[in-house]
């Protein structure tokens, strides 16, 4: 608010609610990103917490390894810059 600009997270929350009512459009709209990197969240949770857990140590290295953290922080920050240049 003090510095008129969007961060990555704004919309969220009102995202969250639409796609908890079946919305995806109108959740889309709200935080575009929110609503694409869910399938990643998912299957993040489905390897963490399912019996894959115990056979999966490759996919679970690729998902939260450093190479994925630096990834995932470069999308968010290229989605940071052109919410705010549209």
């Amino acid at each position: 608010m003090l510095t008129g600009l969007q961060c990555p997270g704004c919309g969220s929350q009102r995202c969250l609610h639409q796609l908890m009512h079946g919305h995806l459009a109108q959740a889309y709209g709200y935080n575009p990103l929110l609503v694409l990197s869910l399938p990643y969240v998912l299957v993040g949770l489905l390897i963490e917490y399912t019996p894959l857990r115990n056979h999966s140590a490759g996919i679970r290295h690729r998902f939260y390894g450093k190479t994925a953290s630096w990834i995932a922080f470069a999308v968010v920050l290229a989605y940071w810059i052109g919410r705010n240049l549209a």
